[in-house]
């Protein structure tokens, strides 16, 4: 099975904020979503961090006077691992395992983001895939 199947039946909503917007406006997304994680975007729409709950309360718990409307760019985790919608689920399994993850985000080849991909939805799919052989 491959992480395009596990896409296509929902799940956490893709969150997008672009990268030179503000704090705030990741925290919004974080707070009205059903997601714990936002894909921070570059003008052209390509993916180039993401930010966390965490990453948030840890910024919002040393805010003083206007240091919460600092751009998300500053903020963001660059770092990030992804995965492609060809991707087969035990592959993606093994990165979220590794890297001690709950989600990925799901980009095309042109690194723009399709979706966000969970734990629980990969080990749902490969339990699926168990059953059916």
């Amino acid at each position: 099975m491959l992480v395009e199947n596990v896409l296509a039946e929902g799940g956490e909503k893709l969150a997008l904020v672009d990268h030179e917007g503000p704090l705030v406006a990741a925290a919004r997304l974080l707070r009205d979503n059903t997601t714990n994680v936002v894909v921070v975007c570059d003008a052209s729409g390509t993916m180039i961090g993401v930010i966390t709950k965490t990453d948030v309360v840890a910024r919002i718990s040393q805010c003083e006077g206007a240091s919460c409307t600092i751009p998300v760019a500053v903020m963001m985790t660059r770092d990030v691992v992804a995965c492609r919608p060809e991707q087969p689920l035990s592959e993606v399994w093994t990165l979220l395992k590794g890297r001690r993850l709950k989600r990925l985000p799901v980009i095309d080849a042109g690194g723009k983001p399709l979706g966000v991909v969970s734990a629980r939805q990969v080990m749902e799919g490969l339990l699926k895939e168990v059953e059916h052989e």
